[in-house]
């Protein structure tokens, strides 16, 4: 096995180049504390609704999302509780989506952060879907997300759910 032996200089940075069929590749690595991300280490999920689900009347209410796209690292619950519960700290790029069965005169989206409503709730009239998405900090080892809605009248709703990693904290 090949090794590579890094020397650094005081500008601050080491970089890395690697040759290349045509022109070159660099990997610079800034000098500061934290986790070089690769593609293992940086969680992403896509998830949605396989069936409807009935929402009360002005009552928040869990999506359930029972079918995923893809989970890189096996971080979504897709069986009891339907959530995102990341193993890596850092800060995520969530998107959901719902689909109401007719035009709502009030609905809302929320994510849904350790049990309460995080950030700003997107409120939509005269609608029958809408999408939301949000930068949230996790800390990797206890916080989950969850998406929510809210109708104005009883409604059948379907949705869908994704997240990944942007950046480490």
């Amino acid at each position: 096995m090949s090794s590579i032996v890094l020397n650094g200089d005081t500008s601050g940075s080491v970089t890395v180049s690697v040759p290349a069929v045509s022109g070159s590749n660099t990997v610079t690595i800034p000098a500061t504390t934290g986790t070089v991300m690769v593609s293992s280490n940086m969680p992403a999920f896509s998830a949605f609704s396989s069936s409807t689900t009935s929402f009360t009347a002005n009552t928040f209410t869990k999506v359930p999302l029972q079918t995923k796209n893809f989970d890189t690292n096996s971080n979504f619950d897709n069986v009891t509780n339907y959530r995102f519960t990341p193993t890596v700290s850092g800060y995520y790029q969530f998107n959901g989506y719902l689909s109401f069965s007719s035009a709502l005169q009030v609905m809302q989206l929320a994510f849904y952060k350790n049990g309460s409503s995080v950030g700003f709730p997107l409120q939509l009239g005269s609608a029958s879907g809408g999408y939301i998405n949000q930068i949230i900090y996790m800390n990797g080892s206890t916080d989950y997300i969850e998406l929510w809605g809210l109708t104005g009248s009883t409604q059948n709703c379907s949705g869908a759910f994704n997240g990944s990693l942007i950046r480490t904290s």
